[in-house]
């Protein structure tokens, strides 16, 4: 009777764990923020120290706010409406903000904001998944980005384009396609101090990663790029000290 009473009671507890983890993957879907109230991935500080902006959700709604350093003065910047606004930088005046703006169907487009007029500004459409983006140093008349098109995105691994470089004035205008590489995979924009060198890194879905440089100035790309380990310190660490 015991042996019974045991095995329908583990039968009872394995029905009842299985039943939560399917509701629990029901209620989540594919979004695990979907009911996440927090910060984002990503935060930016100004050029003058002054300002930080970053990405918060509320229950699942991702928008982009401002604060001064010490977090006092939190402003919503973006309010979005069935979209997701994250990874917001820093013009090199600080007056404009550009972030990324995520659709229902997983497309991040190019999107920019003038503060100080509220104004806000789609730079790419829904052909293109952009995946990162900083300004320019002169003055951020130019932004670079790094994406994709969207059809070959949504085709995942069985894609058989890659990532690239892209340019576009911050006025809007003319995309312009800077390398021609189709990465696996491109991350951690950032400029060289000069303004006149971009490095991003690379994984190839190994236990590697690269470091390119693009020659703004030239228009050529490293063809030798640096190896370091996944996960290394090194990538890191090389960042923060090409960083201004």
């Amino acid at each position: 009777m015991k042996r019974k009473r045991m095995l329908f009671v583990t039968i009872g507890v394995t029905i009842l764990l299985l039943s939560g983890m399917i509701l629990y993957s029901f209620l989540l879907g594919d979004d695990p923020h979907r009911y996440y109230t927090g910060l984002g991935e990503s935060i930016s500080l100004s050029f003058d120290d002054s300002k930080l902006t970053f990405s918060y959700y509320e229950n699942g709604k991702e928008s982009i706010y401002m604060a001064n350093p010490d977090g006092t003065n939190v402003q919503k910047i973006t309010n979005p409406t069935n979209l997701q606004h994250r990874s917001p930088k820093f013009s090199p005046s600080g007056d404009k903000i550009v972030y990324l703006s995520e659709d229902q169907e997983g497309i991040q487009s190019l999107r920019t904001i003038t503060l100080n007029k509220s104004k806000d500004r789609e730079l790419t459409d829904e052909e293109l998944h952009v995946k990162d983006a900083i300004f320019s140093r002169d003055g951020g008349d130019n932004i670079y980005f790094v994406a994709v098109e969207a059809e070959e995105f949504k085709k995942g691994e069985n894609s058989k384009e890659g990532f690239d470089l892209f340019s576009i004035e911050t006025a809007g205008g003319q995309i312009t396609k800077l390398t021609d590489a189709d990465h696996f995979s491109m991350n951690h924009l950032f400029l060289s101090p000069d303004g006149k060198t971009i490095y991003y890194n690379e994984v190839d879905g190994g236990e590697k990663e690269r470091i390119y440089a693009y020659s703004i100035e030239d228009k050529t790309r490293t063809t030798e790029p640096s190896f370091f380990l996944r996960n290394s310190l090194i990538p890191t660490l090389f960042m923060k000290r090409n960083c201004p």
